[in-house]
């Protein structure tokens, strides 16, 4: 620490980043290492989806579903992100019984996001979520549960 400013040396900058990347890593070879034949069968729909992926979130995981979208449409597969508030008040008219929705939610458990899961099966669309809670409403309404726990501790300083 900086006794003149207060704030942070350039040393525990670079110990806060490694340490980041590290948690980070870790994190991924979690995640890596729970994977099973749920993510398998993900894949193989994904693969066989002759319409749309239709990737939705809110919050945190609503910024991971855009993402997700836009890496799946540049890699040849037709996605959009679709909001799930949005979703109920009319834009699920876009959606059809050919395509995928892949639900993102950390608990499972949001009423939007569990909302649009209830439409999409009305509309016969194939679910597949990424929760941390396979026990969660959402996961019971999925076809498909790749489960993802997420580990909101902040890396600290040393």
């Amino acid at each position: 620490m900086n006794a003149e400013t207060g704030r942070p040396d350039d040393r525990a900058i670079v110990e806060l980043g490694r340490a980041t990347f590290a948690q980070e890593a870790a994190a991924l070879a979690r995640v890596g290492e729970g994977l099973d034949d749920s993510f398998a069968a993900a894949v193989r729909t994904l693969l066989d989806c002759r319409g749309r992926v239709i990737v939705t979130g809110l919050g945190k995981s609503g910024f991971v579903a855009r993402r997700l979208a836009a890496t799946l449409t540049a890699t040849g597969t037709p996605s959009l992100f679709l909001h799930p508030v949005e979703a109920t008040h009319g834009d699920l008219g876009i959606a059809g019984s050919g395509d995928v929705l892949l639900a993102i939610s950390r608990s499972g458990d949001n009423p939007e996001v569990t909302q649009l899961a209830g439409l999409a099966r009305h509309f016969g669309m194939t679910m597949i979520a990424i929760t941390g809670r396979t026990d969660s409403l959402l996961a019971g309404l999925s076809d498909l549960v790749l489960a993802c726990e997420v580990d909101a501790r902040p890396v600290r300083s040393t």
